[in-house]
């Protein structure tokens, strides 16, 4: 929630991203710039190597979602630097999900939050 110049809380706003074709290994995946909820309804297996960074450059948070098996690669260099995930070890996500925090300093993607069952 943001807050107004008079104090009181202001609404954030939810913008869902719905991927009902991708499936095998994405690469710099691209994500619009006000997306915060990205959702992958193909149901195949997705090796996610990289999401588009923010541009300009600025932190951001998104929820990401997946009706079959979703495994984010860590640092892989088949993305650019900039798009690249850190991933905790053997993170593999099914029909649960995750959330991705970009840092603008480090220039990663983060992966803030994760099922573990």
């Amino acid at each position: 929630m943001g807050l107004r110049v008079d104090g009181a809380a202001a609404a954030a706003a939810v913008v869902q991203q719905v991927d009902a074709s991708s499936s095998g290994t994405l690469n710099n995946y691209a994500i619009n710039q006000d997306t915060t909820h990205l959702t992958f309804k193909q149901g195949g297996a997705i090796d996610l190597r990289g999401l588009a960074a923010p541009s300009p450059p600025k932190p951001r948070t998104v929820f990401i979602r997946s009706v079959g098996l979703l495994t984010p690669a860590n640092e892989s260099g088949t993305s650019t630097a900039t798009n690249r995930l850190i991933v905790p070890a053997a993170c593999v996500v099914g029909a649960n999900g995750w959330v991705a925090w970009y840092d603008p300093d480090a220039s990663r993607w983060f992966i803030a939050a994760y099922p573990s069952y």
